[in-house]
């Protein structure tokens, strides 16, 4: 039975009555009862009466959690009765996943009392009941079709739960908490019934009706798009070549262009792919694509744009301005420059509706947390995946291409740059992979001033372009490496007056991304695994001018690791005012001191953001890449804290050890100077290292040392 039909038949049998509504549920459960080995029973009560019992799959528990899996028709049970948002609230429950049919949770252990090893109750107060919340408070937009509304939720859980009612979410202030979505009066009835703190910002219902003109001058049509490539590869015939990505659900072709030296020769260079308007309104991602396409070509061999001029002699750029051209012209054809159509998703018929979210239509986890099944959903995935002619064609064609390395996917509105997984809250597995997304999406979100997380990081999102392009080539030698983009504006279409600024500033950041095609891997920062590569020439150990003697004597400990490490030509020793300006620009340094007496380990700290806080008597902290080792001064000297952090700038390698006294920073030489540690941490490039005096002599031995934390 699907959960549709659980609800029309308990609205229909019992209506509200609790007591009878807590039996049919107890009658549907014993018909589905598992081994009390891998189950879990939850009574739900209110006033220490039982309203609601529910029996899970218990997936996995520890000290603090359990996952526990049910049946969505379950989960519409619990929806019946219950504010999902105020049951977030009250036991932090979260929604980890959905896939065929089933509903995976993350519960607090510490928001439930036991009863025995099998049942559990969850105690709520009457507000998280439905019954609880008056649904007058928006009666006012019963007649409203589209309504923009604020939407408070200030983690991604609770974002998630609101994608689950299958709302439409435009973007995530992550800063003041909320969320933009547009929904009907019955979506925003159901986020109310759902215990979410709404604010209807606009009715747009008529809005674009009343105005059917044209986007402004200033935004490119399909037509425009169309006929722009079009000259601009008559105007830049040896490096711009027009192609067809597919042909759309109404016969429109999908237009791409080509981008390189020899544009007609499939040569074996590294290849980039980047597309915009997945969704139909989403207007300045073609702008930012489009102004791309013009900077490459208009700029190829000019004077000062050397650039360019390299990227396009050594690599293969396909760019497509329009993934959704039907939705393109639909959206189009009822807008005003400020007040389109508001349509996202393709023209195609389905029951009910018209319409697939093509970027919920891809096939890596496709069906789960975050699409629709029901076709007049904004999020509707589709019936099966790339069952869109729009996503099938991007696929074909990234398949047809096995150099492509990275690809860039634009959206609005958002001011995010996002990498995999969306699909799930965990992080990609792979460290190097992970690294690399991690590395490159910031230093895109660089040149734009936007915020760089993981797609989940706002809310759970499955189908989506990049987890599919990354997701099915992660087991090849360079995968897809993968990104979406959302711009900023504030705005679906913001006003021309901010178009250059967000156009100049993600061309930079794609021009960066081209750049890496040749090797995504390359942005890696060194690993300890590499020590003896990394510093085998043209390499110094620089302590402080007025360093501790122990610092100099931690340097000697760590040549004397090179050396038995295969280092041919150990580092020369210096200060931070005897290193020469050459030897400080071009050459492979350690750094051995902290920031207190070593001036180069201020500088470098500010490069590589390591942070220290000082609590004079009481504290002291280093963080560093959301890693951090503490310091309670209470127990220092006998206790002493170091960080080990390996890093590049300008070509060059940097190796920093410092602690809070001079016992820190020696027990970290004392580790770099043991080759054996470099080995047991060959991915990792920063350690943070505690030392505990033991056995009380005040002296640092090797035994009294351990690695905390490591990146």
């Amino acid at each position: 039975m699907s959960a549709a039909q659980v609800m029309k038949a308990i609205n229909k049998r019992v209506g509200t009555k609790k007591g009878s509504f807590a039996l049919l549920v107890g009658i549907i459960l014993f018909s589905a009862t598992s081994g009390p080995e891998t189950t879990l029973t939850l009574h739900f009560r209110v006033k220490e009466e039982d309203i609601l019992t529910v029996q899970f799959e218990k997936i996995e528990a520890d000290d603090h959690f359990f996952v526990l899996n049910l049946t969505e028709a379950d989960m519409a049970l619990i929806e019946h009765s219950f504010a999902l948002a105020r049951i977030h609230e009250y036991t932090g429950v979260s929604l980890v996943g959905i896939d065929h049919g089933n509903c995976t949770v993350r519960l607090n252990k510490e928001c439930i009392q036991q009863i025995d090893p099998y049942n559990y109750v969850v105690e709520l107060p009457f507000s998280a009941l439905k019954e609880s919340i008056d649904s007058t408070l928006v009666s006012t937009y019963e007649k409203a079709v589209l309504l923009q509304v604020s939407v408070y939720a200030d983690n991604k859980h609770l974002r998630t739960w609101a994608a689950y009612l299958g709302v439409d979410i435009v973007s995530v202030d992550v800063t003041q908490k909320y969320m933009t979505v547009l929904c009907s009066y019955e979506e925003l009835l159901a986020l109310h019934l759902s215990g979410f703190h709404t604010e209807v910002v606009v009715d747009l219902t008529g809005t674009a009706k009343s105005a059917p003109h044209q986007l402004g001058p200033e935004y490119h049509t399909y037509e425009e798009v169309v006929s722009e490539l079009s000259h601009i590869e008559s105007d830049h015939a040896s490096v711009a070549q027009v192609f067809s990505l597919g042909t759309s659900y109404e016969g429109r072709d999908i237009p791409g262009i080509k981008i390189s030296d020899n544009v007609s020769t499939d040569e074996s260079e590294p290849e980039a792919f980047i597309c915009a308007l997945h969704h139909a309104r989403e207007a300045a991602t073609v702008e930012v694509a489009m102004y791309t396409i013009n900077y490459l070509t208009d700029h190829y061999a000019e004077p000062g744009y050397e650039y360019v001029t390299y990227l396009v002699d050594n690599r293969e750029i396909y760019i497509v301005p329009i993934v959704n051209p039907d939705g393109k012209v639909y959206d189009d054809s009822g807008g005003s420059s400020g007040h389109g159509l508001y349509w996202r998703k393709n023209r195609q018929p389905c029951t009910g509706g018209i319409g697939t979210d093509l970027n919920r239509n891809y096939s890596y986890h496709w069906g789960g947390t975050g699409s629709s099944s029901i076709c007049t959903s904004q999020t509707f995935r589709g019936y099966a995946p790339f069952d869109a002619p729009e996503s099938a064609a991007v696929r074909d064609f990234i398949q047809l291409h096995p150099d492509i390395t990275v690809l860039l996917s634009y959206h609005s509105h958002g001011s995010l740059v996002l990498w995999p997984w969306g699909y799930t809250y965990d992080p990609i597995a792979d460290y190097r992979d992970r690294t690399v997304h991690q590395i490159i999406g910031r230093r895109y979100a660089n040149y734009t001033n936007y915020v760089a997380q993981q797609g989940s990081d706002l809310y759970l999102c499955s189908g989506t372009t990049d987890d599919w392009s990354y997701g099915t080539t992660q087991n090849n030698e360079i995968p897809i490496f993968s990104w979406t983009v959302e711009l900023e504006g504030g705005s679906f279409y913001p006003s021309p007056s901010l178009l250059l600024v967000i156009c100049e500033n993600n061309c930079s950041g794609a021009l960066y991304v081209i750049e890496c095609a040749d090797n995504p891997y390359k942005v890696l920062p060194p690993s300890f695994g590499e020590i003896p590569q990394l510093f085998d020439t043209n390499s110094f150990f620089v302590a402080g001018n007025t360093a501790y003697c122990t610092d100099v004597l931690g340097t000697a400990k760590i040549a004397f690791g090179l050396a038995r490490g295969g280092v041919t030509e150990n580092p020369e020793g210096r200060t931070n005012t005897i290193l020469t300006v050459a030897e400080h620009d071009t050459g492979n340094v350690i750094i051995v001191g902290g920031p207190g007496i070593n001036p180069l380990a201020q500088e470098f700290d500010q490069k590589f953001a390591i942070i220290y806080t000082y609590n004079p008597g009481v504290a002291f902290q280093i963080a560093c890449e959301t890693k951090y080792i503490y310091l309670d001064l209470a127990h220092y000297p006998s206790e002493d804290v170091c960080i080990v952090y390996l890093g590049e700038d300008s070509s060059r390698n940097m190796m920093l050890v410092w602690g809070y006294g001079w016992r820190g920073t020696y027990a970290g030489s004392v580790l770099m100077g043991d080759s054996t540690i470099w080995q047991t941490y060959e991915n990792a490039h920063m350690l943070m290292v505690r030392w505990t005096d033991s056995n009380g002599d005040g002296l640092v031995q090797m035994g009294e040392i351990a690695v905390e934390s490591y990146v």
